[in-house]
């Protein structure tokens, strides 16, 4: 078949599978294409309404038939292969891959999201651990006082914990060891008059002490955007106003969205 559709397992707790990934197989190479439009007509442009990305990159084929070995690959490949192993694409799709030569990607990392529960080495390897591990591996840690720029799309249930997760994972801090020391339970000698734990704080950083609001900006249109593009509306574009006008939703991290091209609104998602 000249295309394959993935739809990968939906076991509970798993409730969506968002990525979009494109494995463009060619006689004299590879294409890996990572757009952030879903496959719908507007979403990549159709209708002239909606502008989206994609991070594209052309492998060679082996030369004389060759064929790498996984465990060889560059970090990039592995994270690749593993993606595509967990989401339950075809083994001839996934080996497929090893007949081309992933020496270009050195430099750069595959960061993913895997739904469901993970643990050990797993758990370091997917989400905003994956994030994390990733700039760890490129050795470009930073320091608390990164400023962060994320141009979103849709917007959830914000609030200044979540957004100090994310800060933490974009400067490359052990996400496992976060959680693990976030908070030290003791279990103390039984006392009926007292809590049978008592949880001591994790010390308090530079990050933790410094307001989380003034480290990041969320680029999302604004009500008069929308309303003025070419649309009018857009239903990928979402934020629910319960959440806007929650008294923990961090408003003062926003910015107007608008588009170098009139009219258009974005669905990209850049940090």
């Amino acid at each position: 078949a000249w295309l394959r559709l993935c739809f990968p397992p939906m076991y509970q707790p798993i409730h969506c599978m968002h990525s979009k990934l494109m494995l463009l197989f060619h006689p004299e190479k590879l294409r890996i294409a990572i757009p952030s439009a879903n496959l719908l007509t507007f979403d990549w442009g159709e209708t002239g309404v909606m502008e989206n990305s994609v991070f594209i990159i052309d492998l060679p084929r082996l030369p004389d038939g060759g064929k790498a070995e996984a465990d060889e690959l560059p970090p990039f490949a592995q994270e690749l292969l593993y993606f595509l192993r967990r989401q339950q694409l075809d083994r001839d799709v996934r080996e497929g891959l090893l007949n081309f030569d992933f020496s270009a990607t050195e430099g750069m990392m595959f960061v993913h999201t895997v739904g469901g529960s993970h643990f050990d080495d797993e758990a370091e390897r997917t989400g905003l651990s994956g994030l994390a591990h990733a700039v760890r591996q490129l050795g470009l840690e930073s320091q608390d006082g990164l400023q962060v720029d994320f141009a979103a799309s849709s917007i959830g249930s914000l609030n200044d914990d979540f957004l100090k997760t994310v800060h933490a994972a974009a400067r490359g801090e052990d996400m496992i060891a976060r959680a693990e020391t976030a908070t030290t339970t003791t279990k103390p000698k039984a006392d009926f008059f007292k809590p049978s734990t008592t949880t001591t704080p994790r010390p308090r950083t530079a990050a933790a002490t410094q307001d989380i609001r003034d480290l990041l900006r969320i680029y999302f249109p604004t009500h008069n955007t929308v309303t003025a593009s070419k649309a009018g509306s857009a239903g990928t574009i979402c934020l629910n106003r319960k959440w806007f006008e929650s008294e923990k939703f961090p408003r003062t991290c926003f910015r107007d969205y608008r588009s170098t091209r009139t009219g258009l609104l974005s669905h990209n998602k850049i940090l």
